[in-house]
């Protein structure tokens, strides 16, 4: 293959690859890379193509959880401001601790089923960082 077919063929693979992650279907891919159903299925029984084809959806995936994980952050922040603003209504404040606790019930893996007194607050207690500003509490 010459050197102008193989970039070509690059080209071709790379419009595939994208209309793949664009469709639900490698006939609709297909017909929206413009190539024919059966160079679709050529495609993809080649090792080369496949591997471009997972390491894109690799990349793309590993930025999707990027761009969540930062939005996460933000959550959290927005709900412990809401906790804290003590102009706020106090129902708002216990949503927002709701909202925080129910999120790390989940994180530690604490279903619904769970009695509230089994491990909830352990791992509450265990995993949550003290805040600088935290009062000293005398232990029981």
């Amino acid at each position: 293959m010459s050197k102008n077919e193989t970039s070509i063929e690059k080209e071709r693979h790379l419009r595939l690859v994208q209309a793949l992650l664009e469709n639900p279907s490698l006939e609709t891919a297909c017909k929206a890379a413009g190539c024919a159903r059966s160079t679709g299925y050529r495609y993809m029984n080649d090792p080369d193509f496949q591997r471009l084809l997972v390491s894109t959806r690799s990349r793309l995936l590993s930025h999707a959880v990027a761009r969540l994980a930062a939005a996460g952050a933000e959550a959290v922040e927005t709900l412990r401001g809401a906790m804290k603003d003590t102009s706020a209504p106090p129902s708002a404040r216990v949503a927002a601790a709701r909202a925080v606790l129910e999120m790390l019930a989940r994180f530690a893996g604490i279903g619904a089923d769970d009695a509230p007194g089994d491990h909830a607050l352990t791992v509450v207690f265990h995993t949550a960082p003290v805040p600088e500003d935290a009062p000293e509490v005398d232990h029981v």
